[in-house]
């Protein structure tokens, strides 16, 4: 059955006799499109939107019909079942993004962008973004660098946190303290004693299960699955963290599982997010206790900013077992991310695309790095391909190449979460954000 719209001039502009327009939404939804400085958005299951005010009263939503008043004074009544959700957004938010729209992506018109929102209420997180844009396309704007806080320090921009942290500094309240210091106000005499006594315990029982004593390995496989004290973290970090053998490491997750303490889920997150193998990272995952999930949670969220795809996926991957809903804004803006990857190339070598999709030079393919390898092999890279046989030795550089990723995992993580699913669209996964926020999706 044909949905409609019900339009109308407001009273004030309404003609004598003037009779209801009633348009199909698949032919309005278009025409509705130029840019407002009203913030309120409805979107339409058939993928448009209307854009305009509309009035604010308890109930709205759950009314069968919604009226939007658009910029000209017509009023569009919109049946519920015909629209997915209502946004409201402050007018200010509307501005700004019609001025991004009409910025340049260089850096002068950024800047511009980015001086308008430090005199305009409201938007100092936007300009942070905007700040954020110009360093990506040049990193030594001393200006965006300042407004983001930024210092250098041994020829690299860092933020003070990170600053202080390369000098060996950590945050303790507000002022800075040495690792030690630290380390000396956190932890009892009595706790350090228990943590000393667990190391030496623990380091005999890595010399036992690597050892080829059989009644050893079994003894040391015996005790260490008993393992459940919070003291015994430094010890098993130490020993069994980074073992060549999988199996040793897979031991190691399944005891911090055991201990299960707040103490130890960032080490059992790493895990998940960076070893080598699947079945290491499998086991981290499942060995999370979940009344633990709160606080796994945002460092997954923080790992989806990382600069490695992989980790990006498997913190997604995570997060659709240990996410909630605080996690939502993050992995939509993790949908589709870009990476820098470097490429060795013959030294004084100018390096392009071929007509016929391959990535060399003048002398023949290039060889590429094992993390570009495998993604020309799962059919990620495009226009790429691996040289073949054993080139001459040759003097060469690096070349960085950046490749945008759409992040399956980060997907199929909100569709979990949410029951919903606007593709790779984060503009339309935040409209619906902001409208679930306030009630309205």
């Amino acid at each position: 059955m044909t949905h409609f719209l019900q339009i109308e001039k407001s009273q004030s502009q309404r003609p004598p006799n003037c009779r209801v327009i009633r348009l199909m939404i698949g032919a309005i939804a278009i025409s509705l499109m130029p840019p407002l400085l009203q913030a309120d958005v409805i979107k339409l299951k058939n993928g448009g939107e209307i854009r305009g005010t509309i009035e604010r009263r308890p109930g709205i939503t759950q009314q069968e019909k919604v009226t939007i008043t658009t910029l000209n004074g017509i009023r569009i009544t919109v049946e519920r079942k015909d629209f997915e959700f209502i946004s409201w957004r402050k007018p200010i938010i509307e501005e700004y993004e019609t001025r991004l729209r009409k910025t340049r992506p260089e850096v002068a018109s950024l800047w511009e962008l980015a001086e308008w929102c430090r005199k305009t209420s409201g938007l100092a997180a936007k300009r942070l973004e905007v700040l954020e844009r110009i360093i990506k396309i040049d990193p030594d704007h001393a200006e965006a660098r300042a407004g983001l806080r930024h210092e250098k320090h041994n020829g690299q921009w860092m933020t003070r946190d990170e600053k202080m942290a390369a000098m060996g500094y950590v945050k303790y309240g507000n002022r800075y303290i040495t690792q030690q210091e630290f380390d000396l106000k956190e932890k009892s005499r009595l706790r350090l004693e228990e943590e000393q006594k667990w190391f030496k315990d623990i380091r005999l029982w890595h010399l036992w299960l690597t050892g080829r004593h059989e009644a050893r390995q079994k003894e040391a496989l015996e005790l260490l699955q008993n393992v459940n004290a919070p003291d015994a973290l430094p010890g098993l970090e130490r020993f069994f963290k980074d073992d060549k053998n999988k199996n040793v490491r897979m031991l190691y997750v399944q005891a911090l599982g055991q201990i299960g303490t707040k103490d130890v889920i960032a080490s059992l997150v790493e895990k998940s997010l960076r070893d080598s193998e699947f079945e290491v990272r499998i086991r981290a995952l499942e060995a999370m206790p979940q009344r633990q999930f709160a606080v796994a949670a945002p460092l997954y969220v923080k790992a989806l900013k990382s600069d490695s795809n992989r980790v990006v996926r498997h913190a997604a991957t995570a997060l659709s077992v240990v996410g909630n809903q605080n996690s939502i804004p993050a992995m939509i803006d993790a949908l589709v991310t870009t990476h820098t990857y470097q490429i060795r190339v013959p030294r004084n070598d100018r390096v392009s695309f071929r007509s016929d999709g391959t990535f060399g030079n003048g002398q023949g393919t290039l060889q590429l790095p094992p993390e570009i390898d495998a993604l020309i092999r799962a059919g990620q890279l495009q226009g790429m391909v691996v040289q073949q046989g054993n080139p001459s030795p040759v003097l060469t550089k690096l070349v960085p190449i950046r490749y945008q990723h759409r992040n399956e995992e980060v997907l199929e993580a909100l569709k979990l979460l949410t029951d919903k699913d606007f593709g790779y669209d984060e503009r339309t996964w935040h409209l619906w954000w902001a409208a679930r926020k306030a009630g309205a999706g």
